[in-house]
């Protein structure tokens, strides 16, 4: 599994047509391009694609190349086109985003009995494992269990 990095607020223009890599270009206005916003060479992202002239959306993972400028479109996750890489227009949007595809649950760690009735759950993790949050599982109420929140973990 290729481990993608994150990046906020970058966002940026394409010119690029067709379903192949994507030319990255200027930063949209209020948003960083990915160069200003810390992608690298040989970086992967999970990158969002938005094209409203050609009314599709696309998510997906990529490579980012420095010299050329270019973002991969290396696994399409999602799309209105099928699940399949959208054909651009030429005038689209290109951005780092977090995917479903980012965040899992590590069910061998996510549980933890107490010896009682309550189960306690915690580690759920991104691909980088880092754990996001944890929580707490009640009582049953009639069959069913409550799952309560206990707070962002470092």
């Amino acid at each position: 599994m290729t481990v993608r990095r994150y990046f906020d607020l970058v966002r940026a223009y394409t010119a690029t047509t067709g379903a192949g890599p994507v030319v990255v270009g200027p930063a949209v206005p209020g948003f960083m391009d990915f160069t200003t916003g810390g992608i690298h060479d040989g970086d992967a992202v999970s990158y969002g694609l938005y094209d409203p002239a050609a009314n599709g959306s696309e998510v997906g993972q990529g490579t980012y190349s420095l010299a050329t400028k270019t973002l991969s479109r290396d696994t399409v996750f999602a799309s209105t086109n099928s699940g399949a890489a959208i054909n651009l227009s030429g005038s689209a949007q290109v951005f780092v985003t977090l995917v479903a595809e980012d965040v899992t649950i590590d069910m061998a760690y996510a549980l933890d009995f107490d010896g009682g009735n309550k189960v306690s759950w915690g580690r759920i993790t991104d691909p980088n494992r880092r754990r996001i949050s944890r929580g707490r599982i009640s009582q049953p109420i009639n069959g069913r269990f409550k799952l309560g929140r206990l707070g962002p973990q470092p």
